[in-house]
This record gives structure tokens, sequence and C-alpha cells, in this order.
């Protein structure tokens, strides 16, 4: 029985390691759309957490002897620290969908020992491999 279970439990594990990846690429819309809703998100973090934060403050200056109103100012704090991360992802998603276009090439083919000139489609993914600062 034991011999049963291991070698199912490693065919199971083998097949996850040897499976063929079948996740399609993600397109410019896509990206764009990630970013879309990743901005979404970080609006309605700021939204809550902004009156969280300052409903805290408020009500923990007011009241000296209860705990609650820090609780409300800390998770309010922690909801608009969460949108860094996410806004910054989003610009990242952004900047990946503005970078991919979709172009016809030239490209120069040996066909019947002559050389010919056909248009074949691509992708087409720009990288900066220096960041610019301006200032």
């Amino acid at each position: 029985m034991k011999k049963i279970i291991t070698l199912t439990l490693l065919f199971a594990i083998s097949m996850t390691m040897f499976s063929q990846n079948n996740n399609p690429r993600l397109t410019r819309e896509d990206y764009l759309q990630k970013s879309k809703d990743q901005e979404k998100a970080v609006l309605i973090l700021k939204v809550i957490g902004a009156p969280l934060l300052v409903g805290g403050i408020i009500w923990g200056a007011t009241n000296q002897d209860i705990a609650a109103p820090w609780v409300l100012a800390t998770a309010g704090g922690i909801c608009i620290l969460a949108t860094i991360p996410l806004h910054l992802a989003s610009e990242n998603n952004k900047r990946r969908a503005m970078s991919m276009s979709f172009n016809w090439q030239q490209s120069i083919q040996l066909q019947n020992n002559c050389l010919l000139r056909k248009v074949i489609p691509s992708l087409t993914l720009r990288m900066s491999l220096f960041k610019t600062i301006i200032s």
C-alpha cells in the first residue's frame, strides 16, 4: 500500500514538472486592463484608508482611554501604505502595454536559390536599458 501511494505521488509530481505550459502570453490589451484594475484597487484603498486614518486620529485625540480609535487609524494607514506597491505595479503594466506593438517587418529569405524579401508579422517589445531621470 505504501508503495502504491508513493508511486502515485511521484507520478503526480513528475507530471506537473514535465507538463507543457499552456499559459498564453499577455497582450497589450491584457496589460492595459490589468493596469486599469490595479488603479481601481488603488483608488478604493485610498478612499477607504483616508477616512479611517483621519477619523481614527480625531477620535483618538478626544478619547484617551480606549484603543479602538488607534486601531482604526492603524488600519487606515495600512490601507494607504498598501496602495504604494499596487500603484507601482500598475505603472509597470502600463509601461509594458505601451512598449508592445504589432508590426509587419521585412525579412530576406532564401527560396528556390533566390533571395526574396517577405513581410512577416512580428511583436515588437521596446526595452530601455538605462533609466533616465528628469529633474
